[in-house]
């Protein structure tokens, strides 16, 4: 393996991959998966020092002979490296636990990610406001080491038994995990370039109502989303407008039978005064926060 790197980095090989031979035997079996995070051969340097310098062997100190002489000199070359290949998903262990991802971000993340808490799954922004601004690793499928990065938010207003990427983004197409978190050197870039940019500019009611990279007025969980922003922003008449269309759903579904009794609720309040529907809001937050295990932050 050390080899192949070296002819790689060096251009003495073209880096075209590489052949599975069966040496003699009439067939080879291997596993593949076609999902976006593919099956991978990692080449890991673990040595933060570099290798020390090459020793010269020739010409010695001090030497005249020509004024074109030849060096020779004995490199070292690293010696540490590891390689992987992603597993296939019939042969794969138990999936990235929780625990593993709270002690990882909070060893390699959270000193780039200034102002961030983890627990579980989540990385999230502290405080925690009406709306929870968060990253959170999802264990793949297909892949005992393979995870998804979700960048969301979650407006706690709208009340919520389990966190729900109903507005967010995936970050790249997946990633390998491994316990040394070397991951880190590839994620944390990403986070901060496009994660953080994206949570800055969604995370209070104001700035939801700004951006309409998220809107679907055809979606009624995110038009409930715009309607109770609406009123913490004080623009009653355009949640009035909104919650009048979402009292008119027929509840075909009990998703749907919940957002209708809760909008009919909401309405009402509203009619009555902002500040108990305000106040309405502020209390299915703190039961949003608890539901996610999160009540510490209330």
């Amino acid at each position: 393996m050390e080899d192949w790197v070296r002819n790689w980095t060096s251009g003495s090989w073209g880096n075209h991959g590489m052949r599975i031979d069966a040496n003699g035997s009439s067939s080879v079996r291997f596993t593949a998966q076609e999902q976006p995070v593919p099956p991978a051969l990692r080449l890991i340097y673990r040595n933060n020092n570099p290798p020390p310098p090459a020793t010269l062997v020739s010409p010695a100190s001090g030497a005249v002979g020509t004024t074109t002489p030849t060096l020779t000199a004995n490199p070292v070359s690293p010696k540490s490296f590891t390689a992987r290949l992603s597993r296939c998903p019939h042969n794969r262990g138990e999936t990235l636990k929780a625990r593993e991802w709270e002690r990882f971000a909070k060893t390699r993340l959270l000193g780039e990610l200034r102002g961030f808490g983890a627990k579980g799954r989540l990385t999230y922004r502290l405080p925690v406001g009406q709306i929870l601004a968060a990253f959170s690793a999802d264990p793949s499928g297909w892949d005992a080491d393979s995870f998804y990065v979700e960048t969301f938010v979650l407006p706690l207003y709208v009340p919520h038994e389990h966190v729900a990427y109903t507005v967010g983004k995936r970050l790249g197409t997946g990633f390998l995990f491994d316990a040394d978190g070397f991951v880190a050197d590839e994620l944390l870039p990403l986070l901060l370039r496009e994660g953080l940019p994206w949570l800055e500019a969604h995370s209070t009611p104001e700035q939801l109502l700004q951006n309409e990279d998220w809107k679907d007025r055809h979606n009624p969980h995110l038009v409930e989303i715009e309607a109770y922003s609406l009123i913490l922003v004080g623009r009653h008449k355009e949640a009035k407008i909104l919650l009048r269309g979402l009292k008119a759903g027929k509840g075909e579904y009990e998703w749907m039978k919940e957002i209708v009794s809760r909008c009919h609720l909401m309405a009402g309040l509203l009619d009555k005064s902002p500040e108990a529907a305000a106040s309405k809001l502020t209390e299915w937050r703190r039961v949003s926060l608890q539901n996610i295990g999160l009540a510490n932050e209330i």
